[in-house]
Formats: C-alpha cells, structure tokens, sequence
C-alpha cells in the first residue's frame, strides 16, 4: 500500500500541466519517459496541428524545453514516423534539415524551444511531456 502511495506521489509531485499536455520536470530517456507518461496519463504528447503546438507554447507563457514528445521512426519502415500511442504521423513540424539520423542513431523526436521538432538519439536524458 505504501508502494501505491508513494507513486502516486511520484507522478504528482513532477509535473506542471500546460494545457492538454503536462510537462514533466524530472529528466528520462525517451523510454523511461513514454513508460513514465504511460504509467502516470495516457502516453507521450503528440501533434495533429500547428494550432496543437501554438496552444503548448502559449500555455507555456512562450518558453517550452527542449523535451521528448511521443514521436518516433517506425521500426519497419526507417523513413516513416509514428506517434507512440500508434499511427503513422500525418501533421509534420520538422525544423530545418530534420530529421537527419545522424549515425544512423536517432530514431526518437524532441520538442524544440521554437515548437519545431528534431529527431535525436534516444539515450539522451530530457524533460518530457505526457
């Protein structure tokens, strides 16, 4: 019981919601970061609009982390993207020259401070938003 109440706790006591989209202030790597969002809410956020990534920023009074988002390649098609909750992307926000893989090593999307995205490796430990 004691475990149950401390986790609650835990996905209380790191997160400040903007909007639809809560950030979460700890850092994860993209894996721990969509099993924590998974756990906590419903999954990593994704984007269908532009008016979706306006409405974060502006939430954010303007000034958003470089964080994860639920975004990642598909594993049977390396040029594809897919959100994590399933589906390929359909709305694209890329910044320029992304997604680039560089090494062949970066199959996961983070939210820049501009709203456009980069994909990166997913190692990296970084803010997120569920």
């Amino acid at each position: 019981m004691e475990r149950i109440i401390f986790f609650v706790f835990l996905c209380i006591a790191v997160k400040g919601a903007i909007g639809n989209h809560i950030f979460i202030q700890k850092q994860a790597n993209w894996t721990e970061a969509q099993a924590y969002c998974r756990r906590c809410h419903t999954d990593l956020s994704y984007f269908n609009r532009q008016s979706d990534i306006d409405k974060l920023r502006k939430d954010a009074g303007g000034n958003i982390d470089v964080a994860w988002i639920g975004l990642h390649r598909d594993p049977n098609n390396n040029t594809a993207w897919m959100w994590s909750g399933g589906g390929h992307i359909t709305y694209q926000n890329w910044a320029d020259g992304q997604p680039n893989n560089i090494n062949g090593k970066e199959n996961n999307a983070v939210i820049r401070p501009s709203g456009k995205w980069n994909d990166a490796k997913s190692g990296r430990r970084l803010h997120f938003y569920c």
